[in-house]
């Protein structure tokens, strides 16, 4: 059973949810397909860790199923369709259950609210975002141990009567979570691409992908970087999107969300960061198992409380689309590690980090390494 523990409301920086209003969006429209896909390599396989060698459960020793409750952390608690809705599929699906687990969610507001959680001994571990590689960056006892997303989610959603191309954002308002973290470095990335900089466009700091999307319906702003399920509610009320890459780019492939905990837990109860992990794959194999789509998009209504239309097109962008599908909710529970090489690249190009960071630094594929061998 999933027992929620709310502190925060809403998020306020760049790993903020993308939480829409508890309200039904009105009819579905079609989205736009001409978002070129990742072009900076090959897609990733599920098979193929970035790092490590496959292990069997004959060479290790695999955790017991003992009843085992474990604190997890999730900005917008299980609502948010790019970090906690799978703590929420992994309750509701029965994942937790055949794996004796519970998850007690701990909702926070932010990704550095959720570093403090974590650095507290509060939270065991998190559906985590880029403030997490600061907070290692930093110094702090912060560690990745399996992916989430390795591919910018976000679009340009605007009012169509301010904004009708890309060339156009140049000079207009865009709200945004903060001047730091994966959005800004995504942001960063477009204007490049156009020709442009910071210097380029009026950011207004605000909070969350849905407060954002409320200052852009009030007119506040004229732009936002926007995500599902927000760009099609958005959309289904009239205002356009662009798409996920500038013209003639692919995505960027920016780590946008990861698994973590503290080195401390993770050396003093390896067994629960293993069990955690098999939990997480098995979720990521059932949510992407077209058999269970029907059951999923209930579940993803009732977790992320949408229109179904919204949640159906939201499955389908990050589940099955050409863009998304092989960065996202990887069923091997690696992080790409190229991924998370370019957002640390750009956050030093960015001034966000003061200095490189070795990637061996911000995670270990070691516990998702042996949930794989022992689910064998």
């Amino acid at each position: 059973m999933v027992a929620a523990l709310v502190l925060a409301a809403c998020g306020s920086d760049d790993e903020s949810s993308s939480e829409p209003p508890a309200t039904e969006a009105p009819p579905a429209t079609e989205a736009p397909s001409d978002s070129a896909a990742p072009t900076d390599s090959a897609a990733p396989s599920d098979t193929e860790a970035p790092s490590g060698t496959e292990a069997s459960s004959d060479e290790m020793d695999c955790p017991a199923s003992d009843p085992l409750t474990l604190n997890v952390a999730a900005i917008a608690g299980t609502r948010a369709m790019t970090t906690g809705l799978w703590l929420g599929v992994a309750e509701k699906a029965g994942i937790l259950e055949e794996e004796n687990l519970e998850f007690s969610i701990v909702d926070f507001r932010s990704s550095a609210d959720v570093n403090n959680g974590l650095l507290s001994g509060e939270i065991d571990v998190a559906v985590n975002g880029s403030g997490g590689i600061v907070a290692t960056a930093q110094g702090g006892d912060v560690l990745g141990i399996g992916g989430v997303v390795d591919a910018s989610v976000w679009e340009p959603l605007f009012d169509p009567d301010k904004i009708s191309s890309w060339e156009d954002i140049e000079g207009k308002t865009v709200a945004v979570s903060s001047q730091s973290g994966v959005v800004w470095a995504v942001l960063g990335t477009w204007l490049e691409e156009l020709g442009l900089t910071y210097d380029d466009i009026d950011p207004v700091i605000i909070g969350s992908t849905f407060e954002n999307f409320a200052a852009l319906k009030a007119g506040q702003v004229d732009w936002i970087p926007g995500a599902a399920p927000v760009t099609f509610i958005g959309e289904d009320e009239g205002l356009e999107r662009l798409g996920f890459a500038t013209p003639g780019n692919g995505v960027p492939l920016y780590t946008a969300g990861y698994l973590s905990t503290t080195g401390a837990f993770a050396e003093e109860n390896p067994d629960s960061v293993v069990r955690f992990m098999q939990a997480w794959i098995k979720t990521a194999e059932w949510a992407k198992d077209p058999a269970n789509r029907e059951e999923l998009i209930d579940i993803v209504v009732e977790q992320s409380e949408v229109d179904r239309s919204v949640a159906e097109r939201s499955m389908e962008q990050y589940l099955d689309g050409d863009i998304h599908s092989d960065y996202f909710l990887p069923t091997d529970g690696l992080i790409n590690e190229e991924s998370l090489q370019n957002l640390v690249d750009s956050m030093v190009e960015q001034e966000i980090l003061d200095e490189p960071i070795a990637i061996s630094e911000l995670w270990t594929d070691e516990f998702a390494l042996q949930a794989t061998a022992c689910a064998k």
